[in-house]
């Protein structure tokens, strides 16, 4: 492990590890970043390639093994790359992995679960459901049709980590339904409109959960064959935040498919 010490927001290493902050540099670099502790060990637990550390105090490294260049830099530096409010004081440079759906494998014959967010825009949402699938133990996440950038930091820091522990795949919604097809597995579309209530219907064994947008819900089409369900709603409002609903909704997959006590 070689340690650099850089002073100066001049320095053309800093200027590149800044502009990962923006979608166009994440995408030319094919990298992203990380903060925190938990969350750069749960990249490396999980086989996500660290490219470069960054930090403020460089006895934090011992936390992390491995062969990469470190940087320490002085906290204001830091703070025009964190967006943590209370910052670690650590960012890692990590590496993408494949994002499309020939990348994730699904057991065959099993109980399966996915979660498909169709057009979510929010990446808080988009990270609070990795945190869902994580826990309910979902075997994928696929972002479809959608402009959100897997990449976001939000995104990483809404998962606390568990975007790194579930595949996920980012694809358009006729090409998902092909992809399900193969997996021989039955969707199941969120809708305040749908007239089967989701608890006293029976879920398939092997579930693609689809979840749209809090007030314009699911945008594209999921096929006539679809299960419909509705979490029903007692007080004034129409709906719940998406990650609110589809935690309902995947623990009951799980309370009848894998009897979650």
């Amino acid at each position: 492990m070689t340690t650099y010490t850089i002073t100066s927001a001049q320095n053309e290493r800093f200027k590149s590890l800044q502009s990962l902050r923006e979608k166009k540099s994440r995408e030319a670099t094919g990298t992203f970043l990380v903060e925190g502790q938990k969350e750069i060990n749960m990249a490396v637990k999980n086989g996500f390639q660290i490219e470069e550390v960054w930090m403020i105090n460089p006895s934090q490294s011992p936390f992390i093994k491995g062969d990469w260049p470190v940087f320490t830099i002085p906290e204001s530096l830091f703070n025009k790359i964190g967006y943590r409010e209370k910052t670690e004081g650590i960012i890692a440079v990590v590496s993408q992995k494949p994002t499309t759906l020939e990348a994730l494998t699904i057991p065959p014959d099993t109980s399966s679960l996915v979660i498909i967010a169709d057009q979510l825009e929010k990446p808080g949402n988009v990270g609070t459901l990795f945190r869902i699938a994580d826990g309910v133990g979902a075997d994928a996440v696929i972002l479809a049709g959608t402009s959100t950038d897997a990449y976001n930091p939000n995104v990483i820091r809404n998962s606390v980590g568990t975007f790194f522990t579930v595949p996920f795949a980012l694809a358009e919604p006729r090409d998902v339904l092909n992809w399900l097809s193969l997996q021989n597995m039955s969707v199941v579309v969120a809708s305040p409109e749908a007239s089967s209530v989701y608890h006293q219907v029976q879920w398939p064994k092997r579930t693609a959960l689809v979840v749209g947008r809090e007030h314009e819900g699911v945008q594209s089409d999921w096929g006539k064959t679809a299960l419909r369900v509705n979490i029903p709603m007692r007080g004034q409002n129409d709906s719940l935040n998406v990650a609110v609903s589809t935690g309902i909704l995947v623990y009951e997959w799980a309370k009848q498919v894998v009897d979650v006590k």
